[in-house]
């Protein structure tokens, strides 16, 4: 079977993952090819090409959510641009449609919610189609579809293709439900391996490292908040080394990207933390990235999986982390990492020092940690899963209206 992955970016958790799934289905007989939007960088383009064991393809892509947090009075021409750079979704799902053609793809697989292109080339070409919910869709979460009303958006979806979440809390806030027919949840899956390389123990050094991982890009994984929390650690322990890993914008970014990552610069001059907190960058090793961090932060609250709570637990880290999303499916608060409020710096200082200062407790808990990922987030359970669906779908006639969705997304 030869199935088309469909992305929405370069080198995030959701391309990771994707990346993660390709090398798993091998045993299965899925041959892979990736498409992702060639709106992204070039250095974003180039990684993913460097870290993908199949060809990458990149063409234009509609995105519903591009006016999501945007003023209202920039949103039609949002709009209009997307319209125009796809032929108002015409040339974009043609564009998937020829590359399908002449691939001999069997199955589209749109590893994102935020783009109906993939299910609408599926919806022309008679092929089964996939949708993998990586997004927190809904009510009082980070998207929220036009004209969203509990499971309508859901629907949606389930007419055209068959639907997997990366987790319950996403399935929930698409579906209102714990279940649905035509849809499931299946966590991400990892490779576990790689981390066996760890073996030394956090806090054993003279300085406590403290880090947070996330694209300096995405302003919804709320770097502002670690720095505030930062700040207050700083001038408690003064052995803390604060950094910050992650994509930092750079000129052929967006403005908007650009504009936010001075914004937190500012922030660090005007809290006072000058050397005590840096900006390190997108590390693509992410063995020596667990590495140089005892205490992984993680301030987002949205997340619908959170592949760092997986990896800093593989690693047998100690995790602080927001609740909301799918944190506490993975963390398992006081066991396994730590759980805070949202929008409180002052809980998440609390949450560092208090695992910085018992590095006996710390320990248990990223060995706690291990053995709890381990036992639920292996690739080869994901994979398995995944093939059954695969399976399953090429075995039914192709169905659904996509167009009510894309109407829905415009």
């Amino acid at each position: 079977m030869k199935v088309l992955h469909v992305l929405n970016g370069g080198i995030g958790g959701a391309s990771l993952s994707t990346l993660d799934l390709i090398g798993g289905l091998v045993p299965y007989g899925v041959e892979s090819f990736i498409y992702c939007s060639s709106r992204v960088s070039r250095e974003a383009q180039e990684e993913l090409r460097r870290r993908s064991p199949v060809p990458v393809y990149f063409g234009p892509m509609y995105f519903w959510n591009k006016r999501d947090r945007k003023p209202l009075l920039e949103r039609p021409l949002i709009e209009a641009y997307q319209l125009a750079h796809t032929g108002a979704l015409y040339r974009s799902s043609s564009r998937l449609m020829e590359l399908c053609r002449e691939l001999g793809i069997d199955l589209i697989h749109s590893s994102t919610a935020l783009a109906p292109d993939g299910a609408l080339a599926a919806m022309r070409l008679g092929l089964p189609h996939v949708w993998h919910i990586r997004e927190m869709i809904g009510k009082g979460q980070l998207h929220r579809l036009a004209g969203d009303t509990v499971g309508l958006a859901a629907r949606r979806f389930q007419r055209s293709g068959y639907v997997v979440a990366n987790s319950h809390s996403a399935f929930r806030g698409l579906f209102g439900r714990d279940s649905a027919q035509g849809a499931s949840v299946i966590h991400n899956g990892f490779d576990f391996g790689r981390f066996a390389a760890i073996r030394e123990q956090p806090l054993e050094g003279d300085k406590i490292r403290f880090g947070l991982v996330a694209n300096v890009s995405s302003t919804w994984k709320r770097h502002e908040l670690f720095i505030r929390a930062a700040a207050l650690v700083a001038a408690r322990l003064p052995r803390a080394e604060l950094s910050i890993f992650g994509e930092i914008p750079s000129e052929t970014s967006s403005a908007e990207a650009r504009e936010y990552y001075q914004s937190l610069v500012a922030l660090c001059q005007e809290l006072g933390l000058g050397e005590r907190l840096s900006f390190r960058g997108y590390q693509d090793d992410v063995v020596q990235l667990m590495r140089s961090i005892d205490i992984v932060v993680h301030a987002a609250e949205f997340e619908s999986f959170g592949r760092v709570f997986v990896e800093a637990s593989a690693a047998g880290r100690g995790l602080v982390a927001v609740r909301g999303g799918a944190s506490t499916e993975v963390i398992r608060d006081g066991e396994t990492g730590l759980l805070v409020p949202p929008n409180e710096p002052e809980a998440m200082a609390a949450a560092m020092c208090e695992l910085a200062q018992d590095p006996e407790r710390t320990r248990r808990m990223g060995a706690a940690a291990r053995q709890h990922v381990h036992e639920h987030f292996d690739i080869r359970r994901t994979c398995e899963k995944l093939a059954a669906i695969y399976g399953q779908q090429q075995r039914r006639p192709a169905s659904g209206y996509v167009r009510s969705l894309a109407r829905v997304m415009a």
